[in-house]
């Protein structure tokens, strides 16, 4: 079977680390690309999606979907 997307989960974590370059040296024996996958979960103690927040360096408020959708 010919490869041609590998889906790399990555978390920041050593585990994730050892897995891209797994991913690597696969893709390139298959000349495939490579796709990184982090998700960031919304916990419940954010609140609703409609809570604001203040952005780190502004005063300008933003709901928390809005802000975790800009920086994921």
């Amino acid at each position: 079977m010919i490869w041609k997307t590998i889906l790399v989960p990555y978390d920041f974590s050593a585990s994730a680390e050892h897995a891209v370059r797994i991913a690597s040296y696969e893709a390139k024996c298959h000349a495939a690309r490579i796709v990184l996958l982090h998700v960031v979960e919304i916990l419940p103690h954010f609140g609703h999606e409609t809570t604001l927040m203040v952005r780190p360096g502004t005063t300008t408020p933003v709901s928390v979907r809005q802000y975790f959708m800009e920086t994921a």
